[in-house]
């Protein structure tokens, strides 16, 4: 089936018509049924283009999650469960709860490795926003911890409330960056029954 053959029945059923107006329209009943026929012949045909279409994107989606998607989720497993574990300690900044301040060290830590790890994965380039807003997250969020313990230090509330923003900003953007790339990633959907 090509896309030429729907265009085809639609002349053809064009001149059907124009034929029986040119004939006086004395055999409507024929004239309907064969219209009808034309019609479902059209339908069936479009619908056999869209299941055509539908393969043809997921047979393009499995070559990308073979080639880009699996080896970039690989790459961002360790740092993506990393952030999970951050994310109490870094809700409590958020809170203003203050997470103990040893907590807070061995987190920054944990994150700063993970981070270096990130900047080095090269994402394919339609997970590019996502992976774009994965960094931004990190940073907030090590920013969020290096403010926490500077406003542990000298018990400031100003520093602990931009904590408190940073550590907001960054559970935000990772799960908006988490959404974007499951989305990115998501095999298109299946043909229509």
């Amino acid at each position: 089936v090509t896309k030429g053959d729907r265009s085809d029945f639609e002349k053809l059923r064009e001149r059907v018509v124009a034929e029986d107006r040119r004939l006086g329209g004395a055999r409507a009943g024929e004239i309907a049924a064969l219209l009808a026929t034309l019609d479902l012949q059209a339908a069936l045909v479009a619908q056999a283009e869209r299941a055509a279409d539908v393969k043809k994107a997921r047979k393009d989606w499995q070559k990308r999650e073979q080639r880009s998607y699996r080896p970039h989720r690989r790459s961002m497993n360790g740092a993506f469960k990393t952030f999970q574990q951050a994310t109490v300690s870094l809700d409590q900044i958020r809170t203003m709860a203050s997470p103990p301040l040893r907590t807070v060290g061995a987190l920054a830590e944990k994150l700063a490795a993970a981070g270096v790890k990130i900047v080095k994965v090269r994402p394919p380039a339609d997970l590019a926003g996502g992976h774009a807003l994965v960094r931004s997250a990190w940073e907030l969020a090590e920013n969020a911890l290096r403010l926490r313990k500077e406003s542990a230090s000298s018990n400031n509330v100003d520093t602990a409330q931009r904590a408190s923003s940073a550590a907001a900003g960054a559970m935000m953007l990772y799960e908006r960056a988490r959404a974007d790339l499951t989305a990115a990633m998501a095999p298109p959907p299946p043909p229509p029954p």
